[in-house]
């Protein structure tokens, strides 16, 4: 019975040894590497321990099985395919379940893990597993097996709720818990399943069996559905968990204590809560590389680009490309599609013609309905960097099943780039910074996907770095269009530029925090403007990112809180809203407000090269930092996390990436709340 209290095993071991090999590449796990290993040529093991089972990824090779650490300090080592396990310091891997799960029957092997579920409502760790397949195979039935159960179930029951001396009833209502997620049963069935018991055509060890059986004949039932969903879905888990990963915990209170709880997470509809639950662990999205091969930095902008009520991610970026002289590599669009267990899935092959989402690079993601379809789209102001080239913008029209593209002439370097319905005529226009000799550049929108370059308002400019924003006034209706970084020789790098409803050009005022010493040296590099209302008096106030001064070479970055005290006359109010922020951080490109635990949440992106939070909890008061350890862990394994999206269960999911010396990376996601 020692096996079947043991088995149940958390999901962080990766293994595929033969059976039910889909989504195993896809899964990998971070941790410390084992003391010593060489980075060179791979040493051949049969037995070592190494360290948490999170740090490593595990691949079966012809010569055997590759243990790599993530962390790339120890390089990869071979454990021999004569091994029967891996062991790590907080599990062990079972190398031969997936063939062993081949030697029986599929229905077999379905009944052997429904019996873990039913008994314990948990998942078989491996070794658990592999000792009832033998006994099958051994000539055991599946009846006598599930007598086995009941047995175990009975003598441990503080831990699965079966005793000798519990009624019919009860027994029967234990059965509809773990196997049918339901808490009661209808009088008929009891009825039923008591009367089996009376007149001896089943025991209490083969009536789970029959039971489960019966589920199964409920799939696509208007009513009970659910029922054959919930058990399938716990299956499908199993299968991952046992087979696939080949996992078992290093104490058995470990594997009661966590497959019991995973099991608990998964519903009708999904398993994601479950694999959530086998945290540290790294779902892998895709491999990446630009047209030279070349270091990119990332972009990304997160929206519901398919309609599902699902956050997708747009990823883009530039190439560093220091070889260059006439433009960097070309790098790629690509739409990531969120899927109902919160997993990222590249679709640009099939959202876009073969190399019609190549662009020369962009820094700024603009995703909007711009002709009105109510469909998302996504324009690319045009840009490269290290060295800096300028080049043409595109925008991606969503025809729903594809995209399609326009390119626009001019050749700019949109640092700065923003929207808003400038000209009021219900449509999104596009702004940014100047280009060909003129202050600014602007995108009017005339409607039916036609842009016309608009260069005739006096009073606007837009410096090509920095940020900018646009936004009416809801009292005046003036429109504001904001820029910052404009090193001009004025007092301040910061402009809010504000006009009537015809785009008559009315004054110009200065953001409080943007004063420049000589106007030409640029002390306040502020690359982010977020628009919210900080005090709910219905107008919309800034938050300002801003990187200091970047010729000091570390990092000196804060936020800047701005309250509109209306039309667009602002005042510092940093100390109130940011009382806990030290001068220390360093921005990326990237920002959003997120809703979680009812409470709104600022995300900025980083570089990745500190280990400080890039979220930020409001409450209605001030900000502090959350779930800071979330982005410090991923700091740790050397990754650069790009930005976080929610899934369909309201987890937040964090998109990251990892790289080598020839240009390729690797994408993962992976839960951090």
């Amino acid at each position: 019975m020692k096996n079947i209290l043991i088995s149940i095993a958390l999901l962080l071991g990766l293994v595929s040894c033969g059976a039910d090999q889909q989504n195993v590449a896809n899964v990998v796990f971070p941790t410390h590497a084992i003391a010593g290993a060489s980075q060179s040529s791979p040493q051949i093991l049969s037995a070592l321990t190494f360290g948490l089972r999170a740090n490593y990824t595990v691949t079966k090779t012809f010569s055997g099985y590759s243990v790599t650490d993530i962390i790339g300090t120890t390089g990869t080592q071979t454990v021999s395919l004569s091994a029967p396990q891996i062991v790590f310091s907080d599990m062990t891997v079972n190398l031969g379940i997936g063939d062993k799960s081949q030697t029986i029957s599929a229905a077999n092997l379905q009944s052997l893990i429904e019996l873990y579920i039913a008994y314990f409502n948990r998942v078989p760790d491996a070794d658990g597993l592999n000792y009832w397949i033998d006994q099958l195979v051994a000539g055991q039935s599946i009846d006598q097996i599930g007598t086995s159960f009941y047995n175990a179930a009975i003598q441990y029951s503080s831990l699965t709720g079966y005793s000798s001396s519990m009624s019919n009833s009860d027994f029967i209502t234990l059965i509809y818990k773990n196997v049918l997620g339901r808490t009661s049963v209808d009088s008929s069935g009891m009825d039923h399943w008591l009367q089996g018991l009376a007149n001896g055509s089943q025991t209490r060890g083969t009536l789970v069996r029959t039971i489960l059986a019966s589920a199964h004949t409920f799939k696509g039932d208007a009513t009970y559905g659910y029922v054959a969903d919930l058990l399938d879905n716990k299956l499908q888990f199993a299968k991952f968990f046992t087979i696939q990963q080949g996992l078992n915990y290093n104490t058995p209170e470990d594997s009661i204590k966590n497959t019991m709880a995973m099991v608990a997470a998964i519903t009708p509809t999904s398993i994601a809560d479950a694999v959530s639950m086998m945290s540290p662990i790294l779902v892998r999205t895709m491999t990446y590389s630009n047209e030279r091969k070349v270091s990119q930095l990332f972009n990304a902008e997160v929206a519901d680009i398919n309609g599902d009520e699902l956050e997708d991610v747009i990823l883009t970026g530039w190439a560093i490309d220091r070889q260059s002289t006439t433009r960097n590599s070309l790098v790629d669009l690509k739409i990531l599609i969120q899927q109902t267990d919160g997993a990222l899935v590249d679709k640009s092959a099939e959202l876009f013609t073969s190399g019609e989402n190549s662009i020369y690079g962009a820094q700024r993601i603009l995703v909007e309905d711009f002709d009105g379809d109510g469909r998302l789209d996504i324009f690319l102001g045009g840009f490269q960097d290290v060295p800096s080239h300028h080049a043409p913008s595109v925008l991606f029209w969503n025809d729903g099943t594809k995209f399609s593209r326009t390119d626009f002439k001019e050749i700019v370097w949109a640092h700065a780039v923003c929207s808003a319905d400038v000209f009021s005529s219900g449509r999104k226009d596009i702004i940014l910074g100047g280009s060909d000799g003129y202050p600014y550049t602007m995108y009017r929108n005339r409607g039916n996907r036609l842009f016309t370059v608009e260069r005739t308002l006096t009073g606007l400019s837009v410096a090509r770095g920095g940020s900018c924003a646009a936004f009416r006034d809801s009292i005046t209706k003036n429109l504001a269009i904001i820029s910052t970084n404009m090193v001009s020789g004025a007092s301040h790098s910061g402009h809010v530029m504000i006009f009537d409803q015809n785009m008559k050009y009315l004054r110009t005022v200065f953001l409080p925090q943007s004063e420049e010493p000589d106007g030409w040296n640029l002390v306040h590099d502020m690359i982010n403007i977020v628009k919210y209302d900080l005090n709910s008096d219905g107008l919309l106030d800034l938050i300002i990112t801003d990187n200091g001064d970047f010729r000091l070479n570390k990092p000196v970055g804060r936020f800047v809180a701005l309250i509109n005290t209306g039309d667009f006359n602002f005042i510092d109010k940093t100390s109130t809203y940011f009382p806990t922020q030290t001068r220390e951080y360093i921005f990326g490109y990237y920002s959003r407000f997120i809703t979680l635990n009812s409470k709104p949440h600022l995300f900025v992106g980083n570089p990745a090269v500190q280990s400080i939070t890039s979220l930020w909890e409001f409450n209605g008061q001030q900000f502090t930092p959350s779930i800071s350890g979330a982005f410090s862990s991923a700091t740790e394994f050397k990754r650069a996390y790009i930005v976080p999206y929610k899934t369909k269960s309201g987890a937040l999911n964090l998109l990251m990436h990892s790289s080598n010396s020839l240009g390729e990376y690797v994408f993962y996601t992976k839960r951090i709340n």
